[in-house]
């Protein structure tokens, strides 16, 4: 019995050694087929906003907004359409170098309110301030020097416009309204703000794969509020960066003497092309509430606003 039970040891040692073999065969040939994306996913990636010289990059950007006043239980909004094209290439005016010109070739505002229509959409007419402005900026030329980590240096075409905007209301003696979006919206800070979500989603450092960073924007023109957004990358594979945007919202502030205390959210992915660091596509979700008194009145309003960006085209 002896033999026996040592030649039964020896068959199993045969056997679990064959079996020992072919795991590791077959771990050594996964790891070697799939080496690519793991290198990928967690090597250090310096992305830079290198786009091909004289290429054009059109971008649809498509932005909703609503209130919701739970008083007065009206609910309005609007959403905007803009079609934007940049063209990488050098420029120099007045003796300054920029390296993109961008054109509005479409811009849309439809506006909606429930207290007027449910079913109905107010749009512009060619004889309104808003599209005025609209008509405006779509025969305008703007250009910007964005930096290799995608932070804009130099801003040129603003005044220009500016000038155009102020006479045609000096001409038809008109003030432009500053409570309608297409008149406030179209300063500086946010044109640049439009900019800056095509080119400037990364941190100056290299990422990897859960790679974090943090950003102080703010959101807002009319009443500037400061949100810091937690970003991080979920995955770098096949050339395309993917990456996660959050934070939570807690501001107390005052505007025009009135205490307001706003409270949410903001979430959203981002897509990078990591070899030319441009934009492929994006969706941000802002969700508000705005607390405040008038007289001995507590007021509620809920604002959202959605904002989707995505490249058409690359010629």
């Amino acid at each position: 019995m002896g033999i026996v039970h040592r030649l039964i040891f020896v068959m199993k040692s045969k056997y679990l050694s064959k079996i020992v073999l072919v795991t590791i065969f077959l771990i050594t040939t996964y790891l070697l087929l799939n080496m690519d994306n793991i290198n990928n996913s967690n090597s250090s990636l310096v992305v830079e906003v290198n786009p091909s010289i004289e290429s054009t990059y059109k971008y649809e950007i498509i932005s909703e907004n609503s209130n919701y006043d739970e008083n007065t239980k009206i609910r309005n909004g609007y959403t905007e359409t803009a079609h934007l094209s940049l063209l990488h290439k050098k420029f120099n005016i007045n003796d300054k170098d920029f390296n993109f010109c961008i054109n509005f070739e479409r811009y849309d505002i439809k506006f909606a309110n429930e207290e007027s229509t449910k079913k109905e959409n107010k749009t512009n007419d060619s004889t309104t301030r808003s599209s005025k402005i609209l008509t405006a900026l779509l025969n305008e030329s703007f250009y910007i020097k964005v930096s290799k980590t995608g932070k804009i240096e130099e801003f040129y075409g603003h005044d220009l416009f500016r000038k155009k905007i102020d006479s045609i209301f000096i001409n038809s003696r008109e003030n432009i309204d500053l409570a309608e979006p297409s008149s406030w919206a179209f300063t500086p800070k946010f044109l640049i703000k439009t900019f800056e979500r095509i080119l400037s989603n990364l941190p100056d450092s290299a990422i990897t794969k859960d790679f974090s960073w943090k950003k102080v924007d703010t959101f807002n023109e009319f009443i500037p509020l400061e949100i810091t957004t937690n970003f991080v990358v979920k995955s770098i594979a096949d050339n395309t960066i993917n990456i996660l945007s959050s934070s939570n919202i807690s501001e107390e502030s005052i505007y025009q003497g009135l205490p307001i205390k706003r409270t949410g959210f903001q979430k959203g992915e981002i897509y990078i092309d990591s070899t030319e660091g441009m934009l492929l596509k994006s969706e941000n979700l802002i969700h508000l509430k705005a607390e405040y008194k008038i007289g001995k009145v507590n007021q509620t309003l809920l604002s959202t606003s959605n904002k989707k960006i995505l490249l058409i085209s690359k010629n």
